[in-house]
């Protein structure tokens, strides 16, 4: 595990980050507190993600963990999600526990990994040192590109291998990268990276990563996207009463700030071509949930909360059903006609587009797509899903779409068919760890 930059300049650089974060973590929690006792949602399980961040409380760490487990580290939903099949495979061999930085992404690791599921820490020293004397780890897997200095030095410093899986790389970050590389010597530390593809390979390799240490391994989310249970989505469609041959269903999911905002904008314009349409509007951020309320209701239309439902007569009719619930995103593609898939009108990057594709919905995006850029052309190429410059280019395809119905069930169909060519990154994965994980490489 050597690191290139000098012994000073890398306690230099490590004292400021430190110093940065210390200071900036008081102002964060204040924040943090004033945001959500505004908005009401300074619950119970929100404070114990939040102690959980500190590394303090019951959420800080695994409550089902044996000896020298693998601790894989995975940002959110999306990466928590796409780790799922990677952690399953490792599991025959030892303990696995999972980290997630985000309350979504605690609520889906809980779901998917039960008690093994805990709360990453800030990249604070104290935090990440007490993690490591806890679970003292045989290896440390990063999904995409989780490269915290404080939690690589660490790794290094215990000597714990420090693997990228499914590793993941815009241009636009690798130049960020490079212009800090002064101040953040991180890439160094990393013993492996099992890339996404070729082009994100020669990402790492110029930001400073040896080229001996990056391996194209695939991307685990094309493994990780399941369709939703069947028994869960017949249970949903009761629960909601849908008859779409009446009333065709429109799912806009994952919408971020600024972006619901276009979603309604967009239903409006396709109810005003099509007719009746119902909308399940999905933002990616449940503590969001009340001002996006808030925002339907000031444009004059009726808002009935997921939590509210218990049988179809309470979803009003016209009314749109906003879900403040985590993990039935998926059930919800299962159940509509035509797929919106947020972050995508504004600067987030986009999501996963295999998930509405192994629904065999079809679906339509916007521009920002670094995160999911490679996926959308292969789907788009399929004839399963359109890339649209703004609102009016969605509603004119979103129409289209919904008065088709022979264009929707062959985009589906077509959809699925490009999610069952992406395979084989798991297996990919597994080999280019067994190594590292083994103590012998």
């Amino acid at each position: 595990m050597t690191v290139r930059h000098g012994a000073l300049r890398t306690f230099v650089a490590h004292a400021c980050y430190q110093a940065l974060l210390v200071v900036l973590t008081p102002v964060a929690t204040l924040i943090f507190v004033a945001k959500n006792t505004v908005r009401g949602t300074l619950d119970a399980d929100l404070m114990a993600w939040a102690f959980g961040r500190l590394s303090l409380g019951a959420a800080a760490f695994p409550a089902r963990a044996g000896r020298r487990p693998v601790w894989v580290h995975a940002v959110s939903v999306g990466e928590v999600r796409a780790c799922a099949a990677l952690v399953e495979a490792l599991s025959k061999d030892g303990d696995v526990v999972v980290s997630t930085a985000t309350p979504t992404g605690l609520a889906t690791a809980r779901e998917l990994f039960g008690e093994r599921a805990f709360v990453a820490p800030l990249d604070l020293g104290w935090c990440v040192g007490r993690i490591f004397r806890r679970l003292d780890p045989r290896a440390l897997l990063l999904v995409e590109l989780e490269v915290w200095p404080t939690l690589l030095r660490h790794a290094n410093r215990r000597e714990v291998p420090a693997l990228v899986v499914s590793g993941r790389i815009t241009a636009n970050s690798a130049r960020r990268y490079d212009s800090l590389s002064w101040w953040l010597p991180t890439f160094e530390r990393v013993d492996l990276i099992a890339a996404q593809d070729e082009t994100i390979a020669e990402r790492f390799v110029a930001v400073g990563v040896p080229a001996e240490r990056v391996h194209v391994a695939g991307n685990l989310k094309h493994e990780g996207t399941r369709a939703a249970d069947p028994a869960t989505v017949a249970s949903l469609s009761a629960e909601l009463g849908l008859d779409r041959a009446a009333e065709p269903v429109l799912v806009i999911g994952s919408t971020h700030e600024g972006e619901d905002e276009l979603a309604l904008s967009i239903w409006e314009g396709v109810r005003a071509a099509c007719g009746p349409v119902r909308l399940v509007l999905v933002p990616r951020h449940p503590p969001r949930v009340p001002a996006v309320a808030a925002m339907i209701a000031s444009r004059g239309q009726a808002v009935t909360l997921r939590t509210a439902v218990r049988h179809a007569d309470d979803w009003a009719p016209g009314a749109v059903l906003l879900v403040d619930t985590v993990g039935e995103l998926a059930a919800f593609f299962a159940l509509c006609d035509v797929v919106f898939l947020g972050g995508s009108l504004v600067p987030v990057g986009g999501h996963n587009v295999l998930e509405p594709a192994i629904a065999r919905r079809p679906q339509v995006v916007g521009p920002h797509l670094d995160s999911c850029r490679s996926e959308a052309l292969r789907l788009q190429a399929a004839g399963a899903l359109w890339i649209v410059a703004d609102v009016a280019e969605a509603i004119t395809r979103m129409t289209r779409l919904i008065e088709d119905d022979a264009l929707r069930r062959a985009a589906g169909e077509r959809g699925a068919e490009v999610v069952a060519s992406l395979s084989g990154a798991t297996a990919e994965h597994v080999r280019l760890l067994a190594p590292w994980l083994s103590g012998r490489h």
